[in-house]
């Protein structure tokens, strides 16, 4: 029941920014990702070491919204399972322009690794199984890196940018 509360939460905060802006056509995707880290971490009862380093970046609603459903799984995935048994969780966010109209959101931890038989490419877990169809939606890419710290990256594009040079041709 919280994993459902936390995605509601989750979009409720990218419709928050969206009415307190004057702009209705995108929104500070850092600003997002700070308070959405926040309001996971105020509910994770013991201290975490974390790292966020997040360019400010517009992105289009067609692209944030999924952005911010595929961070919410991530993170709560990472507050309720990853850091179950570790002593000094780690947690590094990092959101940076690629290249023109390119971007890279990694989140990286330091919990306990994802299970072998558990393959974050497939649909054998619904969290994954969101994440790769959320991925889809935006055209994006999904790397999953384990070892001694796991790291997600999703890269991907903003359609905002070609839909502005499409309507500018009109």
């Amino acid at each position: 029941m919280d994993d459902i509360k936390n995605k509601i939460r989750s979009m409720a905060l990218i419709y928050e920014q969206i009415y307190q802006s004057e702009n209705f056509v995108s929104i500070d995707l850092s600003n997002y990702l700070l308070i959405a880290v926040d309001k996971l971490y105020y509910n994770f009862k013991k201290p975490i070491n974390k790292k966020i380093e997040l360019e400010n970046i517009n992105i289009s609603l067609d692209i944030a919204i999924p952005i911010a459903l595929i961070t919410n799984e991530i993170l709560s995935n990472i507050f309720t399972h990853a850091f179950k048994d570790i002593e000094e969780p780690y947690l590094e966010i990092t959101l940076k322009k690629i290249e023109e109209n390119r971007y890279s959101l990694t989140i990286k931890d330091n919990g306990i690794e994802i299970p072998e038989d558990v393959d974050p490419y497939s649909d054998k877990t619904f969290g994954f199984m969101l994440i790769n169809l959320l991925i889809k939606q935006i055209e994006g890419d999904f790397i999953v890196k384990k070892g001694k710290e796991i790291e997600f990256i999703i890269e991907f594009s903003d359609n905002l940018y070609n839909r502005k040079k499409l309507l500018a041709k009109v």
